[in-house]
């Protein structure tokens, strides 16, 4: 029979020790918000544990959660993540709860998250979560029907990322081919670099676009530009050097730089230079320590390729043909994980667990 528990009975929820930018290096896995781990040279944890991020992914008053982590053996834990142990792993399996959590984290995690600017869960909210909790040998089968079906779609992402890494090599290498000297300019040569006037804070919900440095736009009641352009992120640090195109009437977040066309510009390719270029321009453009954030001045400095209008067009048809490819590629990634969370639901379905 199932029962209820809240998160602090049946787990210790202890919070991560580790600043991100300030890490050193090492051995140990650093679990960070992101998908892949990052290194330290010290470790905080010497266990199974599932991590759960303490802020939202998206920010700027929008409450979200793309992944939570399950992590076992010495690792280190970023401290805006939070870390559920096991108290008896009798009563309640490690990987039973990441399981449950993972799948039904938008239904009951990210309703505690909260604040207007910063959205954040507070480790009180995580602790008095109420879970529901089968016999432990019903979260054994759980367990072991989803390690077999994970392994079988991991090996797949696996090959799918080998693809996706060759296509973006590709499109690199397509780019770097235009950088010759006649065809090298100063980004502030090709485009107007305008400062975005809208804190987050500030923005009130209304008819026009309100494009922040998030991946998903929101609106506002007025706007300032009524043209086409490039939104490109420059400080918010997890999103330095997303690019968004837009052709309409719009407002930018102050951190974020418009981008409009000294010269005869195919915007859309423009998106695509900035977005494969993005880690090489972020790399030598944004300065600070604690809180990175690109540099209008490097920016502007920075070189990239300009090509006549024509030259332009043929380029955007064939970047994006390629990207047509790896959007398939990408579709075939989600379905992985449509199919996993429907063999979940089936699982919780079976043992009716809500």
């Amino acid at each position: 029979m199932n029962k209820k528990y809240k998160l602090k009975e049946v787990c210790k929820c202890i919070k991560g020790q580790t600043s991100i930018q300030k890490a050193n290096p090492g051995d140990y896995p650093l679990v960070v918000t992101a998908e892949g781990r990052l290194s330290s040279e010290n470790y905080q944890f010497d266990c199974e544990a599932v991590c759960v991020p303490l802020v939202s992914s998206t920010g700027h008053g929008h409450a979200s959660l793309k992944r939570i982590h399950y992590q076992t053996g010495k690792f280190a834990l970023g401290n805006i993540l939070c870390a559920l142990i096991s108290k008896n792993e009798d009563v309640l399996l490690t990987k039973y709860l990441y399981i449950y959590l993972s799948f039904n984290k938008d239904r009951v995690i990210v309703p505690l998250m909260k604040g207007s600017a910063n959205v954040s869960l507070s480790t009180t909210s995580l602790e008095n979560l109420e879970i529901e909790i089968p016999d432990i040998e019903v979260q054994r089968k759980i367990v072991s029907k989803y390690n077999l079906i994970e392994s079988h779609t991991e090996k797949l992402k696996y090959y799918n990322n080998n693809y996706l890494e060759k296509i973006m090599m590709a499109k690199i290498n397509i780019i770097k081919s235009y950088f010759q000297k006649d065809k090298i300019f100063k980004i502030g040569d090709i485009f107007n670099i305008e400062k975005g006037s809208l804190q987050s804070s500030k923005c009130i919900e209304g008819e026009y676009n309100f494009i922040t440095a998030a991946a998903e736009w929101k609106t506002h009641k007025t706007y300032t530009h009524e043209c086409e352009a490039l939104i490109y992120a420059v400080g918010a640090e997890g999103s330095l050097g997303r690019c968004h195109y837009v052709n309409d009437k719009f407002i930018a977040s102050d951190l974020c730089f418009i981008l409009t066309g000294k010269k005869e510009i195919n915007y859309k390719l423009y998106k695509n230079i900035f977005e494969i270029l993005k880690d090489e321009i972020v790399k030598n453009t944004a300065t600070g320590t604690s809180k990175k954030a690109i540099n209008q001045t490097n920016f502007s400095n920075y070189e990239i390729p300009y090509l006549l209008i024509d030259e332009q067009n043929q380029l955007y048809e064939t970047i994006n043909k390629i990207n047509t490819i790896e959007s398939k590629i990408n579709s075939i990634d989600y379905n992985f994980d449509n199919l996993l969370n429907s063999y979940i639901a089936k699982l919780f379905n079976k043992y009716n667990i809500n």
